[in-house]
Formats: structure tokens, C-alpha cells, sequence
């Protein structure tokens, strides 16, 4: 316990290449930085406007398999489009922090500091992620949403359903029509929200930290941007093209149940099978959707932990010292910098 206080104590306080950082990025704060949130905002909410517009047009008229495939696809796409704009904005502002100290021939200067290569890294860290947590809630928040709008609107096309068969049924052979139960899976509707969060969480930090690798491994940041960009893009085209070759020319319903699918989409995949409700349709979906979300975490976890790797590396490669000769160079042991009388 005594260890962790003490490491967090050292990024909030004792850090001072957070405190740096933190400053710089607060003394950049441009024009347009100011509009960008907010614009981000705007795209969220017209995303969600945009949702309960086609829950209430004329495109729920149509067959129940096309009206419920349509506008959940429309309303992944604006969750993407929003997902995919957190994502660049978490690899730029990764990209800059390293990549600057280079641009600007401050390297070796900091290194020189004797601070070690971890401090560097976990201060350049967390003062990026700090410039990005806006962005963070709001996709976390335009996520929690849509699960409960697309909730609702698969419970009133199954009504809409069972109302539409059980006249038609009546009329044709003057009998009744059984539509079967609707209900809710209590744990499926627990953990959504907060897998929601925790993968939204993730694929932030992931994203920063792949930005902060790129940018440590090439020093220049355009390239290190081109770099991460496509490192995370990249596997998303894998698994939908392996999707669309698996399931091929199919109703939008099949690639939401395909796990692939939900590696690529980040997970909202997964996410919306696990809200939907129980029944005689839906069975085994919600079990479904955990090898998917299951995959999504590891990807993401591993692109985090990778790039704190190649981070260390790259700093140490450039003269970062470690905590060992760190400790080492006060001691006297194996450097004369800092000697102890």
C-alpha cells in the first residue's frame, strides 16, 4: 500500500514532466482548440437526435428484420464516426509530447535531469490523457446512451410484431396468436454499462499510448501520427474484411452476432446484443457477445502494455536513465555525477 501511495503521490505532485507538460499544453490552448469539444459535442448530439429520428420515421414501417438491421446500423455509424474522431484526437495528442522535445532540441536536456526513463514516460503520459478526458466522457457518454434507445426500440418492434402477426393470425384462421414472453437478462443489462465504460477507458489510454510510442520511436510527428494511426487502423480493416468474407451479402443481424465484427467496431457490437431483450429470438445472443467483447479488451490491453514497452525503450535508447542507475549515480557506485559527501 505504501508503494502505491507513494507512486501516485509521484504523478500527481512529484512529477514535474507532468506539471511541464500540463503547462505546455495549457499555454497552447489556441483558438481552435477551444471550438474542437465543443464541435465534438455537437456531432455527439446530432448522433443521437439523428437516432430517435429514425426510431420514430417511416423506416420502422418496413419488415422487422430490415427496420430493426437499419437503424441500428445508422446508429453505430455515428457512434463510429464519433469513436473514430476520439481515437485520432488520442493519437495526436500522444504523437506531440515526445516528438516535440526532439523537434525542438530539448532532449537531451531533459534527460539530463537525471529524472528516469519511467517519470518521463508516466508524466508525458497522464498529461496527455489529462488533455484528452473531455473527449473520454464524451464518447463514454454518447455509448451509455444508445444502449438504452436501441433497448427501447427493439422492445416496440417486438410489440409491433406480435400485434401485426396476432390480427393477421386472427383474421385468416379465426384463432389466437402466442407472441411469447418479453424479458430482461438482469446480469446482460449489469455489466453493459460498465464494460461501456471500461472500453472506452481503454481504447483512450490505448490510443495515447500508441500515439506516445510512435512519437518516442521516429522523434518527428508527422511521421510518428501516420505511424499510430495506421497501427490502429489497421487491424479494424482485417476484421471487418474477414467479417464481410464470412458472412457475406447478409442482413446487418449477423454481423452484429459475428465476434470478428465486434473486435472491429471497438465493441459496440457486443455491447448492443448484450442489451437486448430476452426472447425467443434473441436466445444465445447475449452469451454471444462476450467472445467478441472478450477479444476487443485483450486487443486493446495489449496495444496499451506493447506500447508502454516500445515507449521505455525508445526513451532509454535516447539516454533515459533507469530508477537503477539513478539510484546507482546518487550513490556513487557507477557514475561520479551527483556525488554524496
Amino acid at each position: 500500500m505504501t508503494a502505491i501511495t507513494t507512486w501516485m503521490a509521484r504523478l500527481r505532485g512529484y512529477n514535474p514532466v507532468f506539471w511541464q507538460e500540463a503547462n505546455y499544453f495549457r499555454r497552447t490552448a489556441n483558438l481552435w482548440k477551444r471550438w474542437e469539444l465543443p464541435c465534438a459535442a455537437v456531432l455527439a448530439a446530432g448522433t443521437v437526435l439523428f437516432t430517435l429520428y429514425l426510431m420514430n420515421s417511416g423506416i420502422t414501417a418496413s419488415s422487422y428484420r430490415g427496420a430493426r438491421g437499419s437503424v441500428t446500423l445508422f446508429t453505430l455509424l455515428g457512434a463510429w464516426i464519433v469513436h473514430a474522431v476520439v481515437a485520432v484526437r488520442s493519437i495526436i495528442a500522444g504523437v506531440t509530447v515526445i516528438s516535440r522535445e526532439h523537434v525542438g532540441q530539448t532532449w537531451e536536456t531533459l534527460v539530463l535531469t537525471g529524472i528516469s526513463s519511467q517519470q518521463i514516460l508516466a508524466g508525458k503520459l497522464f498529461a496527455a490523457l489529462r488533455t484528452v478526458m473531455p473527449w473520454m466522457l464524451l464518447l463514454a457518454t454518447l455509448r451509455a446512451m444508445m444502449l438504452p434507445l436501441l433497448s427501447y426500440f427493439y422492445v416496440q418492434r417486438f410489440a409491433q410484431r406480435c400485434a401485426t402477426y396476432a390480427v393477421s393470425n386472427s383474421m385468416s384462421y379465426g384463432g389466437s396468436y402466442s407472441c411469447g414472453a418479453v424479458d430482461w437478462l438482469p446480469w446482460a443489462w449489469l455489466i453493459a454499462p460498465a464494460l461501456t465504460i471500461a472500453l472506452t477507458v481503454i481504447e483512450v489510454i490505448a490510443c495515447v499510448s500508441l500515439g506516445l510510442a510512435a512519437s518516442a520511436v521516429t522523434r518527428r510527428p508527422i511521421s510518428a501520427a501516420i505511424l499510430a494511426i495506421s497501427a490502429r487502423f489497421i487491424p479494424i480493416a482485417i476484421f471487418i474484411g474477414f467479417a464481410i468474407y464470412e458472412v457475406g451479402d447478409s442482413w446487418f443481424g449477423r454481423y452484429l452476432r459475428f465476434s470478428p465484427f465486434t473486435i472491429a467496431d471497438g465493441g459496440m457490437a457486443g455491447l448492443v446484443q448484450l442489451i437486448n431483450p430476452l426472447h425467443y429470438r434473441t436466445q444465445g445472443v447475449h452469451l454471444n457477445a462476450l467472445p467478441g467483447i472478450t477479444g476487443i479488451s485483450l486487443l486493446l490491453s495489449a496495444i496499451m502494455i506493447g506500447s508502454w514497452l516500445v515507449s521505455l525503450w525508445a526513451i532509454r535508447r535516447d539516454g533515459g536513465l533507469t530508477n537503477a542507475q539513478i539510484e546507482d549515480s546518487v550513490s556513487n557506485t557507477n557514475y561520479g555525477v551527483f556525488r554524496v559527501s
